[in-house]
């Protein structure tokens, strides 16, 4: 059977109507996109006198029981452990005080009640404790008093002003108290102070891993991180160290849009090169205040492909994106329509929830009506869910300078239903399953997203500019 020019046209219109149908609800996936009474010290303690004048308080514990003696890549456990912790400790805030324990190294003859506090919480004490830390060695008892030297790191804390930090690395579970998870969780409560815990897994076993979650499940607002190898321990604590020299609570929004890794302020302008093109993101207009607000955004690819968008934003964070309008290039013939039909979770979380090992989910629904021409239309329904991960902070370059990026992990899957029959098989599946990491950077917003998505590849979206308007 012949074709006709007028019958290549339309399908032309048709799949330029597809691929930006496709494009539109992956960019809107990425866009979107933006942690007993064995023991003696359970017996009642004095009150004790709290600092005053002091800002931010965080001690640092060391696992350096014989475990992390084992081999790791380009070295021990502890000497991997001591490194990185080091390296992301030397250069963080002196106004900061700050303090390293450590565990297991033979400082007492009771190996359950062995830890030693190397460094005293203090101000400006970040290099003396890398130095410390660097000069760690392992001891030889095959006891580890993960559950002593939390209470007792938390003891220290309790009498310094907050808020409060406790950031350890372990090379596994307490093996001395089989009450570890009624201790550690009494003294946190009872300490009465602003307590964040991170406790990290350096290279742990699935088994002790669970065996550590159980204290952890059950201390207030504290969180189990896994670093499966260095990479990992260093993106961790990059994350939680970020976390700790700049508090959310320091960055003065303008609106519940406006995020220290994403400000959503009037005027702000944000350019990418993406699929080898151009795509220039702007906020037109915010309203509503620090409860509840809304930004319009608008989104020009070149050929003159846009479309307006208006994000909805809560304590939860962004939580809806709804399509307020769409442009089709010139030229094409076609008149494409897109409605979200529906939306639940949250693609964004706000700042003070952005904490490393923390996940999320969100779904939306997206239908959309295109006109070919001819006499052609159609109508086809988007599903997408997707599964994030916060991980750490790492350091990303782009045309627009180097910066340091929260990451995030996000996978899901697109299901596409109604394509029309006249689509080659394998052009569009179905069933799409997705996959990206993107990075956040304070003060600037989203600056570099890598991505796969089906049978498409991998592509990347990076930053070449942005400006974002001061604080009035």
């Amino acid at each position: 059977m012949s074709t006709t020019a007028s019958d290549n046209k339309s399908r032309r219109k048709l799949w330029l109507g597809l691929g930006a149908a496709a494009a539109l609800a992956l960019c809107l996936c990425l866009v979107a996109a933006g942690i007993a009474g064995y023991f003696l010290f359970l017996k009642p303690k004095p009150p004790v006198a709290v600092e005053e004048g002091q800002g931010p308080a965080v001690e640092y514990v060391l696992d350096a029981s014989p475990r992390m003696s084992l081999p790791s890549q380009g070295g021990t456990r502890l000497t991997v452990a001591r490194g990185v912790l080091a390296e992301i400790i030397r250069p963080a805030d002196p106004t900061v005080t700050a303090g390293l324990r450590v565990f297991g190294t033979g400082a007492t003859n009771k190996a359950c009640q062995d830890t030693d506090l190397l460094v005293p919480l203090a101000p400006s004490s970040q290099r003396l404790i890398s130095e410390k830390a660097s000069a760690v060695d392992a001891g030889k008892s095959t006891d580890s008093a993960l559950a002593q030297a939390l209470v007792t790191a938390i003891r220290d804390l309790a009498t310094k002003k907050g808020p409060h930090s406790l950031v350890v690395v372990t090379g596994g579970a307490d093996s001395c108290n089989p009450e570890a998870s009624q201790v550690v969780a009494q003294e946190a409560k009872r300490s009465n102070i602003d307590l964040e815990t991170y406790v990290i897994g350096f290279e742990v076993s699935d088994t002790e891993a669970e065996a550590i979650k159980v204290v952890v499940d059950q201390t207030p607002k504290a969180r189990y991180l896994d670093a499966p190898n260095e990479m990992a321990l260093r993106t961790t604590l990059r994350g939680v160290q970020d976390r700790i020299d700049h508090p959310p609570a320091q960055y003065v929004r303008q609106s519940a849009c406006d995020y220290s890794y994403f400000p959503m302020r009037k005027g702000a302008t944000w350019q990418y090169t993406t699929a080898g093109q151009t795509m220039n993101q702007t906020i037109t207009e915010v309203t509503g205040d620090n409860t509840n607000a809304t930004a319009k955004v608008q989104f020009e690819f070149g050929q003159g492909l846009t479309w307006d968008s208006e994000w909805t934003c809560t304590p939860d964070g962004v939580v809806s994106y709804d399509l307020t309008n769409f442009q089709m290039p010139g030229g094409t013939g076609g008149n494409a329509q897109f409605k979200m039909t529906g939306q639940s979770g949250t693609s964004l979380l706000p700042p003070e929830k952005l904490i490393p090992g923390t996940t999320w989910d969100s779904t939306y629904t997206m239908e959309m009506s295109m006109d070919v021409g001819s006499g052609q239309s159609f109508s086809i329904s988007y599903e997408v869910s997707q599964h994030y991960t916060a991980v750490g902070v790492e350091t990303v370059t782009t045309g627009a300078g180097t910066f340091d990026a929260i990451r995030v992990d996000v996978t899901g899957n697109m299901k596409i239903t109604g394509l029309p029959a006249s689509i080659p098989s394998g052009f569009m599946p179905e069933d799409t399953p997705m996959k990206s990491t993107e990075w956040f950077a304070r003060g600037v917003g989203l600056v570099r997203t890598v991505s796969t998505s089906g049978q498409a590849g991998e592509a990347e979206t990076v930053l070449n500019s942005y400006s974002v308007p001061a604080a009035p």
